[in-house]
């Protein structure tokens, strides 16, 4: 079943209930007869498209915006309504998409555009859909020189340290109405994720990281620590942060509620 809104001009956007979620897409150019599906990035949504979609659009595809299940607009299921978030869900998600809303409309193969999370979505569709996907483009994903070359950097901080120490965000707290910090201390973000380049470290090389609390800032908003330990350190880890909240009791700071 679909719900459709026609506020944005020459867009469609729309509901789409999949297996018992709410899930919400968009299409460009619809009268155009060239599929074309953009999958957006960890954190994100179809909106990161908003600019591309037009582009597309108006070089003759029709172009399809999802939001993946678990972001955006999409439901957000907690674990006891979905086992689990990952690329082989989000590519079920992709192939009912495929055949319950643009097959009616097309037979023509489909080209998948991904970017960061939405590029192994597009990835792996094309290894388990290839009869639906005519070709794919993933970008950005990371680059195994580079992954190689920041491992061996670790490697030698790790021989001298234990653990890494670092700020859980880049901000504080910020109006849930705001989607994201379009700039911190005056610096503009290139991104909708460079706010969260934080984290990226410990996630693409692999490494433990555990998050404890550290307290708040004068204006009272809360902040966290992760702590980073070596490959196959998890429960040398898991203990270590323990020991500090024992210490520390940070846990026991608990901030004000805001508006």
């Amino acid at each position: 079943m679909n719900c459709t809104d026609k506020s944005h001009e020459g867009n469609e956007s729309n509901y789409w209930n999949w297996n018992g979620f709410k899930i919400f897409w968009s299409v460009k150019g619809k009268e155009n007869t060239h599929p074309m599906i953009l999958l957006h990035g960890f954190g994100a949504s179809s909106k990161h498209w908003r600019n591309n979609s037009y582009y597309f659009a108006q070089k003759g595809y029709s172009v399809y915006s999802i939001d993946l299940i678990g972001f955006g607009n999409s439901a957000q299921p907690g674990i006891k309504d979905i086992e689990k978030l990952d690329n082989g869900v989000w590519c079920n998600q992709v192939s009912d998409f495929i055949k319950q809303v643009i097959r009616p409309k097309t037979s023509k193969k489909i080209i998948l555009i991904g970017n960061s999370l939405g590029s192994l979505v597009a990835l792996t569709c094309a290894v388990y859909l290839k009869n639906e996907i005519l070709s794919v483009i993933a970008s950005p994903l990371p680059d195994p020189l580079v992954i190689k070359k920041k491992k061996s950097e670790l490697n030698s901080i790790f021989k001298k340290y234990d653990y890494l120490a670092l700020p859980v965000a880049q901000v504080y707290p910020f109006n849930k109405d705001i989607p994201y910090p379009s700039s911190i201390n005056g610096k503009q973000m290139e991104t909708y994720h460079q706010w969260m380049d934080i984290v990226v470290l410990s996630s693409i090389l692999g490494l433990p990281t555990i998050s404890v609390p550290v307290g708040l800032n004068r204006n009272g908003l809360p902040m966290g620590m992760q702590i980073i330990g070596k490959r196959k350190s998890d429960l040398d880890l898991i203990a270590f942060a323990k020991k500090y909240e024992t210490i520390f009791s940070c846990s026991e700071i608990v901030p004000q509620k805001f508006n």
